[in-house]
């Protein structure tokens, strides 16, 4: 996965940056004259503050407004049995991601989605849902759907609504867009709070590490 870094040479103090590809997109911003947020296909060493290549270290601007985020995604199971029966991460989970798959070929990333307050099975009874279900097996012939359910650990804090729906649209806005269902966060997040968001398990596609927000050195 390519690492791309953003420094604050000839840069004016407060400057943002936004850069945009067909493929690949992530925001970056410059504060006083240094290097900062990486989001997107980019991914950063993560420790006390944001690592960036070369190892220095980075810190959150606005310590207050910043969040340390683990993510930690279920293998994935068949999208019916998890619809139909359930599972035990319904317990935990307040995101989860729809993939299909042709034969034994890459799983594609198809819908992230998220719940508060509600299991992941009775949102995919929903009727959007079963819609969107249906939608899906027409324009994936032969495919098998998935589901993986990501459960979420904050270093401080409680876990919110306003805390996974942040979540919900920074992760659809860095993952690939070409077989999405999602209509939302697409071409933009509108998040204002400073994020480090470290993946584990069966994340699929999604980076390792993200960092979102102002950061500064010094």
């Amino acid at each position: 996965m390519t690492v791309y870094r953003v420094r604050g040479n000839g840069a004016a103090n407060g400057t943002c940056l936004t850069t945009r590809s067909s493929r690949c997109h992530f925001t970056a911003a410059i504060f006083f004259g240094m290097f900062v947020l990486i989001c997107g296909r980019a991914v950063a060493r993560l420790n006390s503050g944001v690592r960036a290549q070369g190892g220095s270290v980075v810190n959150p601007v606005f310590e207050d407004d910043f969040w340390r985020v683990k993510i930690s995604w279920s293998r994935p199971i068949a999208y019916e049995k998890a619809r139909d029966k359930g599972s035990d991460h319904d317990e935990t989970a307040h995101l989860y991601m729809i993939t299909a798959r042709f034969s034994d070929n890459d799983h594609k990333f198809i819908y992230l989605g998220k719940t508060y307050k509600q299991y992941v099975q009775k949102r995919l009874k929903a009727k959007d849902h079963r819609a969107r279900y249906a939608a899906i097996i027409k324009n994936h012939p032969r495919h098998s759907i998935f589901l993986r359910y990501g459960t979420v650990k904050l270093e401080k804090g409680k876990v919110t609504d306003k805390r996974i729906n942040d979540l919900e649209r920074i992760l659809i806005y860095c993952l690939d867009d070409e077989h999405s269902k999602n209509i939302k966060s697409i071409y933009s997040h509108g998040v204002t709070d400073s994020y480090e968001i470290t993946s584990s398990g069966s994340r699929g596609t999604l980076p390792k590490c993200l960092a979102l927000g102002f950061f500064c050195k010094g």
